[in-house]
């Protein structure tokens, strides 16, 4: 953009040609957290409301655009909220589970140890253990169940953290022949995928604990991750495919 300035030289007013470069006004919010960048527009807002003799109505107007950051901290303290009574119903699951398992140990073995009498195949039958035999190999398992979700995790920033088990829940490693874990992921998408129709996820590393992790780019956050599991022998033959898992990708 050309400008002309009139400048005053010992009394005399000469025009001078000066190039002025054209300047274009950002609001940069790459890597910034979704508090960071509440906190830089309610300045913003702040500072256009100063000066509103000089840039007048703006649409939105400011206040909108306060009221936004509102609701954006009143989201933030219905997510907290929210966590926290996730976390303390993990909480209680595992006091439950721990409730179940010590009233099987504690109330019912005993009973049926005494009545069973040795009886192996009595015992089977009730679907429980007999100590020194282990699980027979029994590769139906792996054709027959998925790697599940028991857990989740998300208290980590851009982190995800999922307990696995065979979806049977008879054991909590993996089933007879499966040496791995596959992962099928996608990250946000028009089209959420489908358990066995999901041409747009992709094949991850696989995994050999029941224990999966992923983490995520600042650019992700609001997105939804959608996971699908199956077992590996290790041949590379799958299992069945979980249904889909879904998280949303928080900051």
């Amino acid at each position: 953009m050309k400008m002309k300035i009139r400048k005053r030289i010992s009394g005399i007013f000469l025009s001078i040609k000066v190039t002025v470069k054209k300047v274009t006004v950002l609001f940069v919010t790459r890597g910034w957290s979704n508090a960071g960048i509440r906190r830089k527009a309610d300045l913003v807002a702040d500072k256009v409301q100063g000066e509103v003799g000089i840039l007048s109505a703006m649409e939105p107007t400011v206040a909108e655009v306060k009221q936004m950051v509102l609701d954006g901290e009143q989201l933030a303290r219905d997510r907290v909220a929210a966590q926290s009574l996730v976390n303390s119903l993990v909480i209680k699951e595992r006091k439950n589970t721990q409730l179940i398992k010590d009233s099987i140990n504690d109330g019912w073995l005993k009973k049926i140890q005494r009545i069973a009498n040795g009886n192996i195949d009595f015992i089977t039958s009730l679907a429980l253990d007999i100590k020194g035999m282990g699980t027979p190999p029994n590769k139906k398992r792996f054709g027959s169940t998925w790697p599940d979700v028991l857990s989740a995790d998300q208290n980590t920033v851009m982190r995800l953290e999922l307990g696995i088990i065979a979806s049977d829940v008879l054991s909590r490693g993996k089933v007879y022949g499966a040496a791995s874990i596959g992962c099928l992921r996608q990250i946000g998408g028009t089209v959420p995928p489908m358990r066995n129709d999901h041409p747009s996820m992709e094949l991850t590393t696989s995994f050999s604990k029941m224990k999966f992790k992923d983490k995520f780019k600042a650019e992700d956050v609001g997105k939804i991750a959608y996971y699908i599991f199956f077992w590996v022998d290790t041949d590379g033959n799958r299992g069945p495919e979980s249904p889909v898992f879904p998280y949303t990708i928080t900051s």
